[in-house]
């Protein structure tokens, strides 16, 4: 699984929309928020909870579930 990271993070694109010239930090120090978003990501894609809470896990599982439903409608349209 390729696990680069886009040009632009989608979590800049408002701050990016308002000043063209916007650049995050770079000064090594990751937010709070970015780092439980990527344990959530990490989650949805490999399957693995264990670094969740029960707010996050809820979340996730209801991620997963959209995207089974759409995956079972899918199959019946093809």
């Amino acid at each position: 699984m390729d696990t680069s990271h886009a040009r632009y993070s989608p979590s800049t694109l408002k701050s990016r929309e308002l000043c063209p010239g916007y650049e995050p930090k770079k000064d090594g120090e990751v937010h709070i928020v970015t780092q439980r978003g990527t344990a959530m990501h990490q989650a949805c894609e490999i399957g693995d909870f264990d670094n969740l809470n029960a707010e996050e896990t809820k979340l996730v599982m209801k991620c997963l579930d959209y995207v089974e439903r759409i995956r079972a409608e899918l199959l019946t349209d093809a």
